[in-house]
């Protein structure tokens, strides 16, 4: 064989290699997926029931459980050792808590069943209730957020969305119109222009633009005749509004060309079935990568690298695949909740 020749060979092999012979041009293009997940649980567990996780920005994890409503639990070095929210200040063991956030100065605020917010600025060693609110008037704070100027919100059931523009100090009613709202404990979030997003029970999901003064309602999610319950809610990485119930949605508004008018739109494809139905998302977190986590109701944890246009299960590690939530710590190391197994964090 002369040289001529095996120069030849060589070079249609390497064509042959570079174009990827027996591929299409779509699968060449397919992303290549993070390597998959194992779970393994922290050092220190907490028992109970977990209901919510969150960080601050020092990545102190801090957690609300079922059998002890009146403290929230937390730890400082990914937990190993666990501590406990002002135990010492009688005022805060006589209420029951619901919901709690951060503000940019990682003050603690926590929203309880009874209708009364409590801050702390020491991370929770103390806190002080800011009764300012309306003590004996409303009752079950289902949500609290605080957004990027420090304004803090509050989702009562049956009251509406008010507003605090100095620490809690004072509240003004904002959410004029939906004050008779059911609303549910993952359903008020905020995106990055500032817009607020509640959610609550029959399917109603409202936007409130600047800085929620001024509220509209968004298309409900229907199935049959009659609007579903939207789990949770969350930001998409094009700030597009996502939600779970039983699957993924995405809420498309009319100015898209994907569809013809505003509406959610079923992304279940790799979800599996439970009980007949899609499975049931209860919690939704989104990293700084893009890709959507999702947290299912026996299913476990699901993953979307594809803005949900197509999941896949990572339980590998997990003995309990009720999920109840997600918290992403500033380095992107994912904690979840399980119901009955503690907290876990992702490992590869």
């Amino acid at each position: 064989m002369d040289l001529s020749f095996r120069v030849i060979t060589i070079l249609v092999l390497s064509v042959f290699i570079i174009v990827g012979y027996g591929c299409s041009e779509e699968e060449m293009v397919q992303p290549t997926p993070p390597p998959q997940p194992v779970w393994r649980a922290t050092d220190g567990q907490i028992g109970g029931h977990i209901l919510s996780i969150a960080f601050n920005s020092n990545d102190d994890l801090y957690v609300l459980l079922q059998e002890n409503r009146r403290v929230l639990y937390y730890t400082r070095d990914g937990g190993r050792i666990w501590a406990v929210t002002d135990t010492a200040n009688v005022d805060t063991m006589l209420y029951t808590i619901r919901s709690f956030t951060f503000n940019n100065n990682d003050d603690l605020f926590v929203g309880t069943q009874e209708g009364l917010v409590f801050a702390s600025s020491d991370n929770g060693d103390s806190l002080a209730v800011m009764d300012t609110l309306g003590v004996g008037l409303f009752v079950d704070i289902r949500g609290i957020i605080s957004t990027e100027n420090d304004f803090l919100f509050v989702a009562i059931n049956g009251a509406g969305i008010y507003r605090s523009e100095d620490n809690g100090q004072s509240w003004s009613n904002v959410g004029a119109g939906i004050e008779n709202k059911v609303f549910i404990n993952e359903g008020l979030i905020v995106n990055s222009d500032g817009d607020i997003y509640s959610a609550s029970w029959g399917g109603d999901v409202y936007r409130g633009q600047i800085s929620g003064s001024d509220w509209t309602p968004l298309n409900p999610f229907v199935t049959g005749y009659f609007p579903e319950l939207i789990n949770c809610l969350a930001f998409r990485e094009d700030n597009k509004v996502i939600g779970g119930y039983k699957g993924f949605f995405c809420y498309y508004e009319t100015d898209t060309a994907k569809v013809d008018s505003s509406m959610w739109v079923s992304q279940i494809n790799g979800l599996p079935d439970y009980q007949g139905n899609s499975v049931d998302i209860r919690c939704l977190e989104v990293g700084s990568d893009g890709t959507i986590y999702a947290g299912s109701y026996g299913e476990g944890m699901f993953r979307s690298i594809n803005q949900g246009a197509y999941w896949e299960a990572i339980n590998d590690g997990l003995p309990d695949l009720q999920i109840q939530d997600i918290a992403i710590r500033s380095d992107g190391r994912i904690f979840i909740a399980t119901f009955n197994d503690g907290v876990f964090y992702n490992i590869w």
